[in-house]
């Protein structure tokens, strides 16, 4: 059986009313899309800018028997006075079935990506970082060595920054799993002042081992609902079925 790959959010954001909004301009970066099926036989795709849109999946690849494997990745990146971001779409992950024996190691799809924007005006106050990712989910297989495991590291530099970010999941046990990500902090300073700029990068893997089954992990989204509580500022955005590394701004009435 296939392995179901569903979705996730990452985000940075700012909150309160301010007279003027900023606006955030994209001032480039790129993203590299990895896939090793597990035998050294990699497939890279480059994305340099970043396009912006919506759902891309520049990466797709598979592998035959006795090795049967595949990935998919992609990233995009949107703005608006409320919310910078790169997004990851729902189907982003990878899975492994081999039937070789132990010739062969765990199959990865990795992302490496850098993104940086300019602020024309000031962003904020009040900013917060922060990665959610309401759904990583997708099955182990049923022999001894098979695993998967999602990684996660991202970094906030610039006009503001905040504690990277550092997280891993792993899982052996056979059967089907789903898990959760949702991380948030003020950022230091609290705003990014105009015609400063912020670069959020970092590095997204997907592992899997499959061994006697398929084993796969992936990202997506669980009907426009979240396994995770969330404040509900953030809820719309994770039922909008995005991945994002971002920074949004909440509007608040003046003097509230």
């Amino acid at each position: 059986m296939q392995s179901s790959f569903v979705g996730a959010i990452l985000l940075g954001a700012a909150v309160s009313f301010v007279p003027a909004l900023a606006a955030p301009v994209f001032g480039g970066g790129g993203a590299s899309f990895i896939f090793d099926p597990g035998d050294g036989n990699i497939t890279t795709v480059n994305a340099n800018p970043i396009p912006a849109g919506g759902p891309i999946t520049q990466l797709s690849a598979g592998n035959p028997a006795p090795l049967l494997a595949s990935g998919a990745a992609g990233m995009w990146h949107l703005e608006s006075a409320n919310l910078f971001a790169v997004n990851v779409p729902s189907g982003t992950g990878v899975s492994q079935f081999d039937t070789s024996g132990l010739a062969h190691s765990a199959a990865t799809v990795t992302i490496n990506f850098t993104a940086t924007w300019n602020m024309v005006g000031a962003f904020g106050p009040v900013a917060f970082g922060y990665a959610n990712f309401p759904l990583i989910t997708g099955v182990v297989g049923s022999s001894p060595g098979s695993y998967v495991q999602f990684e996660l590291q991202a970094n906030w530099t610039g006009g503001a920054t905040r504690t990277p970010i550092n997280f891993s999941y792993l899982n052996s046990t056979p059967g089907g799993f789903s898990t959760s990500l949702f991380d948030v902090e003020e950022l230091t300073p609290n705003f990014i002042a105009a015609g400063d700029s912020e670069t959020i990068s970092g590095m997204i893997r997907f592992t899997a081992r499959g061994l006697g089954g398929e084993s796969g992990i992936g990202l997506g989204q669980d009907a426009g609902t979240t396994p995770v509580p969330e404040p509900e500022e953030w809820a719309a955005v994770a039922g909008a079925g995005l991945a994002v590394f971002a920074w949004q701004r909440r509007r608040q009435k003046r003097g509230a």
